[in-house]
């Protein structure tokens, strides 16, 4: 008795397997199916082989089948990036209040996006597990809202968008805006402010610092927060 045939079954495609003398073993080189085998149970496509004999004997196999099973199952993973997209603010944008709508769309149609992906804002993290991140499920990915406290500085703010997909590939968005704190109440429980050069700065009575012009910087020894 002899094995005539070897064929196997993946994503419904039937293909047969040749004999190699130098391996030993029934082989098929073909290309792999097109999406991520992330989404699917398991994680994997599932495999089925037959093998038929010079009898007419048949002999099957397939994913769940016990101590071969295993070796059935075809991981086949994504080499494109997902898409990262900072809507808002605009790159060089300057706005005009301290708590700014940061609006992002992250999109990946094979594998999907992995929450494992974080915001920064200059140098802190923000995850997107979050409780203060906004996501929203949609077709292809997610829509994130952040709406950050941010504090009296000249300087630009820096978003860095850090996307990963769940086959592990990457990519990244960045903007740079500024906020116009020109008129913007600061309100704080106690004095925080001194004149520097950079800002000028009027305290009231009950502790409200309203900054009018670049004229002098504000230093903000104590925490505060702008409306």
């Amino acid at each position: 008795m002899a094995i005539q045939s070897v064929a196997a079954t993946i994503c419904g495609k039937r293909v047969t397997l040749s004999y190699n003398p130098e391996t030993g073993l029934y082989e098929y080189s073909g290309a792999a199916p097109q999406g991520s085998s992330f989404p699917l149970a398991g994680g994997y496509y599932p495999v089925s082989i037959e093998a038929r004999t010079d009898r007419g004997e048949r002999a099957q196999a397939d994913d769940q089948t016990p101590g071969l099973g295993e070796a059935l199952r075809l991981f086949v993973k994504e080499t494109g990036a997902p898409t990262v997209e900072i809507v808002s603010p605009a790159d060089k944008e300057i706005v005009k209040t301290s708590r700014p709508e940061i609006l992002v769309r992250l999109r990946d149609y094979n594998s999907g996006i992995n929450l494992s992906s974080f915001l920064y804002i200059g140098n802190l993290p923000y995850s997107l597990e979050d409780p203060r991140m906004t996501v929203t499920p949609v077709p292809g990915g997610y829509d994130l809202i952040f709406v950050p406290q941010l504090e009296p500085r000249l300087e630009y703010y820096t978003v860095l968008v850090n996307c990963h997909d769940n086959d592990g590939n990457e990519s990244s968005d960045m903007i740079m805006f500024r906020v116009d704190f020109s008129g913007l109440p600061v309100h704080t429980d106690a004095l925080c402010a001194k004149r520097l050069p950079g800002w000028k700065a009027e305290v009231s009575p009950r502790y409200q610092i309203n900054l009018l012009e670049p004229v002098y910087q504000a230093e903000i020894i104590r925490r505060c927060h702008c409306v």
